[in-house]
C-alpha cells in the first residue's frame, strides 16, 4: 500500500522506505484470543501520506519525522482497531434485524441491508482517514518549532531501533532457527540497501 501511495504522491522512495518499517511491525502482530487486532493497513496508509508530505520540512532533523510518524501510526492503528470492532458489532445487529424480519414474514431486502452496511463502513472509514490525516497535519506542522538540530544525535538511530523491534516481533512468531536467520539477514540487507540508495 505504501508503494502505491508513493507512486500516487510522486515520492516512491520515501513511501517505500516508511512501508519497510511499518510492515515489520504488522508481520509480527498476531491476534491472540479475544484481543483486538490493530488496523495496521489503514494506519500505515495514513502514516505514509503524512511521512511523504512532511519529509522535506523535517529534513534538518534527521530521523525525527520517522519516529513521530511511526508512533502516530501505532496510535491510529489502535483507534482503527476499536472502530473496526464497533462497525462489526453494528453489522451483526443489522444482520440480526434482517434475520428477524425474514422470520416475521416481513419484507426484508437483504441486498439493501448489505449495501447499507458496506456504505456505512466505507463512509465511517473515509471520515476516519480524513480526520486522522488532518490531525496529523496539525500536529506535525506545529511541533517542528519545538525541535532543534542540536538534538539530532538523539534520534539518529531511529530506523535501526524500529528494524530491531520489528525483526524481534517477526522472529518471535517463528520457531525454526534457520528461518529466523533468514528473516534477520533479509531485514539487515533491506536496511543497508536503503542506506546505500
Amino acid at each position: 500500500m505504501c508503494s502505491a501511495i508513493g507512486l500516487f504522491l510522486g515520492d516512491f522512495q520515501t513511501a517505500i522506505y516508511f512501508g519497510l518499517f511499518v510492515q515489520l511491525i504488522w508481520l509480527g502482530n498476531l491476534p491472540v484470543g479475544a484481543s483486538i487486532t490493530p488496523e495496521g493497513n489503514l494506519a500505515s496508509a495514513i502514516g505514509c501520506v503524512l511521512y511523504v508530505q512532511f519529509n522535506e520540512s523535517y529534513i534538518a532533523f534527521g530521523q525525527l519525522l520517522l519516529l513521530i510518524v511511526f508512533f502516530y501510526t501505532i496510535i491510529v492503528s489502535y483507534f482503527g482497531g476499536q472502530l473496526d470492532v464497533a462497525m462489526r458489532k453494528f453489522n451483526i445487529r443489522l444482520f440480526n434485524y434482517t434475520i428477524s424480519s425474514i422470520n416475521d414474514q416481513k419484507k426484508a431486502n437483504v441486498g439493501k441491508i448489505a449495501f447499507l452496511a458496506l456504505l456505512l463502513q466505507y463512509s465511517v472509514l473515509f471520515i476516519f482517514i480524513l480526520l486522522t490525516i488532518h490531525a496529523g497535519n496539525l500536529l506535525f506542522s506545529n511541533i517542528s518549532d519545538f525541535f532543534s538540530e542540536e538534538y539530532t544525535p538523539l534520534w539518529q538511530y531511529t530506523n535501526v531501533a524500529i528494524v530491531g523491534v520489528g525483526v524481534g516481533m517477526v522472529m518471535s512468531v517463528y520457531k525454526g532457527r534457520d528461518l529466523k536467520k533468514i528473516i534477520l539477514a533479509v531485514s539487515i540487507f533491506g536496511l543497508i540497501l536503503f542506506k546505500i540508495i
